[in-house]
């Protein structure tokens, strides 16, 4: 429980902006077990900013990027931007694994069409078949 206190303290204290406030506790809240780890490496850190830089490293999502880039591309109707966006939402944990099939296709045409295939076919199995018949 004391790592815990340590950790709300820290996350208070270094200026974090509400949003990111938010996704830190909602880190923690779906991964309690690396709290007590966390807090042992934050003492390593010197400076707030280094602190600041960690705990920022824990959700920060590279691939959120390269996904955004993607579906506001050109070849999206506005609804399907807007779908795309929800079903990535509730399905956070698919966005890696996403990303790294859409490094597969090497035109824009097949990373629309994969990204397109999420929100029209639902199923896992349709999503299986995509995967093995790539562009």
């Amino acid at each position: 429980m004391e790592a815990l206190t340590t950790l709300r303290m820290e996350i208070n204290r270094l200026g974090f902006t509400p949003d990111e406030q938010v996704r830190l506790c909602r880190y923690f809240t779906k991964n309690v077990e690396r709290i007590y780890v966390v807090v042992s490496f934050l003492s390593d850190y010197k400076t707030d900013d280094e602190k600041r830089g960690y705990l920022k490293s824990l959700i920060s999502t590279p691939a959120l990027t390269t996904l955004r880039t993607e579906i506001n591309r050109p070849g999206f109707a506005p609804d399907e931007r807007v779908r795309l966006r929800i079903y990535f939402t509730k399905n956070v944990e698919q966005i890696d694994v996403a990303v790294s099939f859409l490094s597969d296709y090497k035109t824009d045409d097949g990373k629309r069409g994969y990204l397109k295939s999420l929100i029209s076919t639902p199923g896992i199995f349709h999503h299986y078949t995509l995967c093995h018949i790539r562009q």
